[in-house]
């Protein structure tokens, strides 16, 4: 494994959480409302938006990966 391969694939990981930070933040200052506003309300919306990003992410890079084999897979099995 090289050196320079775990940089970058940290770098997409760290940029998506703070797309999900601000989404699930943005999220909820839309859909709450106003007596229930609170810092941990926000707090809370705003890494559960992280977590669901790099869940998703990381989803995407298994199924990217193993989806030659599922190709494979399928193909023989319909022929």
């Amino acid at each position: 494994m090289h050196r320079g391969t775990m940089r970058r694939a940290v770098t997409p990981v760290i940029v998506l959480a703070m797309f999900g930070l601000l989404v699930g933040g943005l999220f909820r200052y839309a859909f709450d409302e106003s007596d229930e506003a609170s810092v941990s309300n926000y707090v809370r919306s705003a890494l559960d938006g992280a977590a669901l990003t790099v869940i998703v992410w990381a989803t995407h890079l298994y199924l990217s990966a193993r989806g030659g084999w599922l190709r494979r897979q399928y193909h023989s099995s319909s022929s």
